[in-house]
Parts: structure tokens; sequence; C-alpha cells
């Protein structure tokens, strides 16, 4: 579950995201040089970057809460397993 707080943060920046990709669109079809575009792809992969990192700590902050509520040995490496499986992912995307 993403807190109110967060989910806010992260709702805005996807979509200064979305417009960002939609003005890389249009400098593609405006023949605009391919620095440019580079540049502008790289600015949005950042600020996707960004929003990856909010996500995978409101996770962290679900597996501390859900450690403090008592949970299962089990049930606490069943969930830090989950979070080094996600933290494994947006690593390996880098």
């Amino acid at each position: 579950m993403i807190e109110v707080e967060n989910r806010d943060d992260i709702v805005a920046r996807l979509q200064s995201l979305e417009g960002h990709i939609g003005c890389i669109i249009k400098m593609i079809c405006t023949d605009r040089p391919i620095e440019e575009v580079l540049h502008q792809v790289t600015a949005a992969q950042a600020a996707l970057n960004k929003i990856n990192v909010l996500l995978f700590n409101q996770e962290i902050e679900n597996f501390v809460r859900k450690i403090r509520n008592n949970a299962s040995e089990q049930e606490r490496l069943q969930e830090a397993n989950k979070v080094l499986k996600i933290y494994d992912k947006i690593q390996h995307r880098h």
C-alpha cells in the first residue's frame, strides 16, 4: 500500500513524466537533433528512476511496519525476500 502523501508525489511525478514523454515524441516527429532527443530521454529516465526509488522506499516502510506488527519469522523472511527481489530488479535495470 502506498501512503497518501507518497502517492500524491508519485502521481505528480508520473504526470510530469507523461508530459515529458509527449515532448520527446514531438521532438522526434519534428526532426529535432538526436543529441537533443537523447538529452530529454536521459532526463525522463532519471525521473523514472526517482519514482522507482520512492516506490522502493515505500515498500521498505511497509516491510518495517509488518515486522513491527509481530509477524512470524516465516512471514518476516518472506517479506524480506520480496523486498530483496524488488531491489534486485531495480539494480539490474541500470
